[in-house]
C-alpha cells in the first residue's frame, strides 16, 4: 500500500533556555507527518551532529524528535536556532537561545567629591555591576546614619554577550567620623540565587589635625616633681607634631598621632607655657597650649588648684584637706564645751560657801552659871541644830550633782540655763535653811529656858540673862 506524504502539522524547539558551562539538550520536534523523515536542526551559522527519534502515531502518522547536545558560552546568547522539515514540503520554526550568565565584577567609582577642612564631605558614588543574564541588582550596607540620596538607577544592553550592565548613582554626606567606613556593595541575581559577589569600599575623608592635651590649660606641680604631658591629634592625612616652649622646638615626630613631654625633677625655670602643635597640609597649624606652675611649698597651690580636681590624686588631696579640717573643728567644739562645763561646776560650789557661825560667836540665850545641867543642855540643842543643817547641805549637794550629771552633753546655752537655774535654786535652800535653822533654835532655845527656869533653884531666878 502506498501512502501519500502528509506535511508536519507543527514544528517545536525545545530547550533553548540555558545556564552558562552547562551541558543542554536541544530538541526539533516535527508531529503528525509522514513519511518519517529526519529534520534538518542547525544553532546560529553551525550544523552541530544530531540523532533521530521517530514515534508512531494514530493514521499511519509519525512525530520525529531530532536532538543535539552541547555546552554553550556566554557569547553564543540569543543565537538563532533554526529546525527544518522537508516532508511535503519545506517548513521552517526559529527561536532564540537564552544563555544565563551571573556577573562578573562589580566596582565603584567616585565621580564627584567636594571636601571641607572640617571633614564634611559630599561625594558622589557610582554602582557598576558587569553584564549578566537575567538583570542584577545591588545592595548597600554599613550605611547606618549615613544621609544619601538615589541620583540615577539603570540597565544597560551589552552588545557583544546580549546581557545588561547595571549602574546605581548615590549621592552621600559624610564626615570626619566616616573616615575608615567601609561601605558593602553586594549583588544580586534572580537566576543565580547563590550568587557571592561583592565590593567593600573604605572611606577616606580627610580633614585637619585636631588637637588635644591630657592635662588642663593650667597645671600645678611642686619643686623636683615629674611631669608627663601628653598631646592627641586626630588628623587624615597624618600630622607633624610637636613641643614647644618659648626658646623653641622640645621635641617633633612626624606622621604621627601622638607626642608626649617627660620632664623630671622640675625646677622653677620649667614654669612656662607649653605648646603642641600639629599640620598635615589641610588647613594651617593647630596649636594647643599647657601653662606650668611650679611651687616650692604645698601652701602655695592656688585656691582654685585645690578646689579643682584634675585627676584622681587632686581630689584624694582635696578629701583628705576637709576631713582634717572638720576633725580640728570638732577637737575645738570638745575642749570648748570642757572649759565653759568646769567653770560652770566651780561657780556653783563658790555660791554654795555660806558664812556658818563659829561655836564660840553663837551667844547663848542663857548665862552659863554654876548649873551643870543647864551648860550642858545648850551644847545638845546645839549639836542636834548643826547636824540637822549638816543633813540638808549634803541632801542639796547630792541634787545639785545628780544636775550636773544629767546635763553632761547637752548644748552649751541649754547647760548654762540648767546650771543657772539650778545654782539659783540651791541659794534659795540655803536661805530657807538658814531661816529654819534659826526659828528653830529660837524655838528650842525658849523652850529650854521655860523648862529650865522652873527647875531652877530661887537664887537664879533674879539673876542677869
Amino acid at each position: 500500500m502506498l501512502y501519500t506524504a502528509v506535511p508536519p502539522k507543527s514544528i517545536e524547539v525545545n530547550g533553548i533556555e540555558v545556564v552558562e558551562r552547562e551541558q543542554a539538550v536541544i530538541q526539533c520536534i516535527t508531529k503528525n507527518c509522514r513519511p518519517p523523515l529526519m529534520s534538518d536542526l542547525s544553532i546560529g551559522i553551525e550544523k552541530p551532529n544530531t540523532t533521530t527519534k521517530v514515534e508512531k502515531a494514530p493514521d499511519n502518522l509519525y512525530t520525529i524528535t531530532t536532538s543535539t547536545t552541547q555546552i554553550f558560552t556566554r557569547t553564543q546568547n540569543q543565537d538563532k536556532v533554526l529546525c527544518c522539515s522537508n516532508i511535503g514540503e519545506t517548513r521552517c520554526e526559529t527561536k532564540n537561545i537564552n544563555v544565563l550568565f551571573p556577573p562578573k565584577n562589580v566596582t565603584v567609582e567616585e565621580i564627584f567629591k567636594h571636601n571641607e577642612e572640617n571633614g564634611d564631605t559630599m561625594m558622589t558614588l557610582k554602582f557598576i555591576v558587569t553584564e549578566s543574564n537575567p538583570r542584577s541588582s545591588i545592595d548597600l550596607s554599613g550605611l547606618k546614619h549615613v544621609k544619601r540620596m538615589l541620583v540615577d538607577k539603570r540597565n544597560d544592553p551589552e552588545s557583544e554577550t546580549y546581557g545588561w550592565i547595571f549602574t546605581e548613582i548615590w549621592r552621600f554626606n559624610f564626615t570626619k567620623d566616616d573616615n575608615m567606613r567601609e561601605i558593602k556593595c553586594a549583588v544580586k541575581n534572580s537566576g543565580f540565587p547563590d550568587l557571592e559577589l561583592s565590593f567593600i569600599r573604605t572611606l577616606n575623608i580627610t580633614y585637619f589635625p585636631i588637637v588635644t592635651i591630657s592635662e588642663n590649660e593650667h597645671k600645678t606641680v611642686y619643686l623636683g616633681e615629674d611631669v608627663d604631658l601628653t598631646c592627641d591629634v586626630d588628623s587624615n592625612p597624618l600630622s607633624t607634631i610637636s613641643w614647644h616652649n618659648h626658646t623653641g622646638v622640645i621635641d617633633e615626630i612626624f606622621g604621627a598621632k601622638r607626642i608626649e613631654l617627660h620632664l623630671t625633677d622640675v625646677s622653677i625655670n620649667h614654669s612656662q607655657t607649653y605648646s603642641c602643635k600639629a599640620h598635615n597640609g589641610i588647613g594651617g597649624i593647630v596649636s594647643r597650649n599647657i601653662t606650668l606652675t611650679i611651687i616650692k611649698d604645698p601652701c602655695e597651690r592656688p585656691v582654685s588648684e585645690a578646689i579643682k580636681p584634675s585627676t584622681e590624686s587632686n581630689v584624694a588631696h582635696v578629701v583628705g584637706l576637709l576631713i582634717s579640717c572638720l576633725l580640728c573643728a570638732i577637737l575645738i567644739a570638745v575642749i570648748v564645751v570642757l572649759i565653759i562645763r568646769n567653770k560652770q561646776q566651780i561657780e556653783p560650789s563658790n555660791k554654795r560657801k555660806i558664812h556658818e557661825p563659829k561655836i564660840e560667836e553663837i551667844k547663848p540665850l542663857h548665862p552659863t552659871g554654876k548649873d551643870t545641867n543647864m551648860q550642858a543642855g545648850y551644847e545638845y540643842l546645839d549639836m542636834q541644830n548643826r547636824s540637822k543643817e549638816s543633813k540638808l547641805y549634803t541632801t542639796l549637794d547630792t541634787e545639785m550633782q545628780a544636775g550636773n550629771e544629767s546635763l553632761a552633753g547637752q548644748g552649751t546655752t541649754s547647760e548654762i540655763e540648767m546650771y543657772t537655774n539650778l545654782d539659783t535654786e540651791m541659794q534659795a535652800g540655803y536661805e530657807s535653811l538658814a531661816g529654819q535653822g534659826t526659828t528653830t533654835e529660837i524655838e528650842m532655845y525658849t523652850n529650854l529656858e521655860g523648862q529650865m527656869s522652873t527647875e531652877l533653884p530661887s537664887e537664879y531666878e533674879n539673876s542677869e540673862l
